[in-house]
């Protein structure tokens, strides 16, 4: 607003000295807003449209300074511009027994030498012009060491937002953010004031700042995660009551991180590590590092979570900590949910119990659909007919582009050809299954004699087809807890869409 009210000052001028036949000797421009008088003056916007600004004000000043008229422009405080009267309201009485507003400030009935100074000499810097205008003397800063046993000691309150992300990577980069911009603003402050340069007393952050000038990347995250862990030791004692207190077997480095020796090393294996990071169990660290953990695995069992943690860090209680990332992870609660209480089972059959060669008797079943895309970016649909064998659990799957009964039979003729001719087969009554069966039993009553095709390959070997109680689906789980098995495995590894 201020910025507006000089550029409409400077018009009115120019049109008063077109327009008056009086003679004038100098213009004066008061404002009462150090920003605007610093770009005014010194030319330097922040932005594109402050800078069109500043561009019709200097050439609206130019025809003035041709005719000789000097203008300038000055400060004057708020409390004496009368302006100011205006832009926040008044009532008519006040304005009339307002001697600001009827005279002006009372320093333009003094000599000029003692208005408020001109600023065309001030410095450029914008803070420095402020305390130019204002008449304060700017405070010299020693050389600043960061000593910190004149310091006096206040409670550690750490800036790392451990509850605000569920993954160690962005906590990582955040915390790369937060430092790069400390070093930013130390830049500008031993820039603005280079005599009295400020000095990192951090061993940390003189590291970052090393890594910034090298542009090491991968040196930054690494100085970050170190900043990360030795901050969760001091934020534990603020956070966990009792105190938290180090195992007597564990050791600082140079880095102020604790260290438990490994007592397990392999000297066979030269990657194991001769000793691993120690994290506070109860602090949010640790479980951010588990939940990282458990990500890169693909969602595996708490088991491998605590091998794969292990190869770096030591965390008490670390069997604990895996089953409580786990049991919350909305991944795994999806695949390995359980809907609902299964009704009681009956004791198993003969071909479950008795010893035999593998998918001599099988359970098929179907699943999908699974959406792939091809790479020109088309997409579509296919199944999978899974076969487990009911006594060694062994599955083979072949793929089916659809349902059809076509399909299906084709499907059949492959696993015949891979594994053998089954001597059971139990599935559910999809309508694929049984059109297939249905079309195999008419052929086989048909022939006569027995040919190499597949219906009287499977009538000379005796197959015996049973299919389930219609909506029934208990008395397949056999092959469903395989099929579940399955698709768990495959939406974590490869997703829902697939490219072929």
């Amino acid at each position: 607003m201020e910025l507006l009210g000089a550029l409409i000052a400077t018009n009115s001028a120019l049109t008063l000295v077109e327009e008056l036949q009086i003679p004038i000797d100098s213009i004066a421009f008061f404002c009462d807003n150090t920003a605007v008088l610093h770009w005014i003056i010194h030319k330097k916007p922040t932005d594109k449209w402050v800078s069109n600004r500043i561009n019709t004000i200097a050439n609206t000043v130019t025809p003035l300074n041709e005719q000789h008229l000097h203008p300038s422009f000055r400060y004057v405080p708020t409390d004496q511009n009368p302006a100011d009267i205006g832009t926040r309201g008044s009532t008519l009485t006040a304005l009339i027994n307002n001697d600001l507003w009827q005279q002006g400030p009372d320093f333009l009935e003094k000599p000029e030498t003692e208005w408020p100074k001109m600023l065309d000499s001030s410095p450029e810097n914008e803070r420095e012009i402020h305390c130019y205008t204002l008449n304060i003397e700017l405070t010299k800063f020693p050389i600043h060491q960061g000593n910190s046993h004149i310091q006096p000691e206040q409670e550690y309150e750490s800036i790392v937002p451990y509850n605000n992300t569920f993954s160690l990577g962005k906590l990582v980069t955040v915390m790369q953010k937060v430092m790069k911009f400390a070093q930013n603003l130390l830049i500008k402050r031993n820039t603005r004031y280079q005599n009295t340069p400020y000095l990192w007393q951090s061993k940390r952050m003189k590291e970052f700042a090393m890594a910034t000038i090298n542009k090491n990347e991968v040196e930054k995250r690494v100085i970050s995660l170190q900043y990360i862990i030795q901050d969760h030791y001091l934020d534990a004692e603020k956070r966990l009551h009792p105190n938290p207190t180090i195992p007597p077997n564990i050791s600082q480095d140079e880095h102020g991180i604790y260290h438990y020796k490994n007592s397990y090393v392999n000297k066979n294996k030269k990657n194991m590590p001769k000793s691993l990071i120690y994290i506070i169990h109860k602090h949010p660290l640790a479980r951010l590092i588990a939940l990282d953990s458990h990500k890169s695995l693909l969602h595996q069992g708490r088991k491998d979570m605590a091998s794969d943690i292990q190869q770096k860090y030591w965390i008490k209680r670390i069997t604990t900590l895996t089953r409580s990332v786990r049991k919350s992870c909305v991944t795994c609660k999806r695949q390995h949910g359980k809907p609902y209480k299964y009704p009681f089972a009956t004791a198993l059959p003969t071909v479950r119990t008795q010893s035999c060669r593998p998918f001599q008797h099988v359970g098929i079943d179907y699943f999908g659909p699974i959406g792939y895309k091809t790479e020109t970016g088309n997409s579509g649909k296919l199944w999978t007919m899974l076969t487990t064998c009911l006594i060694t659990r062994a599955v083979h799957l072949e793929v089916v582009p659809d349902n059809t009964t076509s399909s299906f039979l084709l499907a059949m003729r492959r696993l015949v050809g891979r594994r053998g001719s089954p001597r059971t087969i139990i599935s559910d009554n999809a309508p694929a299954f049984t059109l297939g069966y249905a079309m195999i039993n008419a052929d086989i009553t048909t022939m006569v004699n027995s040919s190499q095709t597949l219906t009287a390959y499977l009538a000379s070997n005796e197959i015996e087809i049973r299919q389930i109680t219609p909506f029934a689906p208990w008395q397949g789980g056999v092959y469903e807890r395989i099929v579940a098995i399955v698709k768990n495995m495959f939406y974590k590894t490869i997703g829902t869409v697939s490219r072929i």
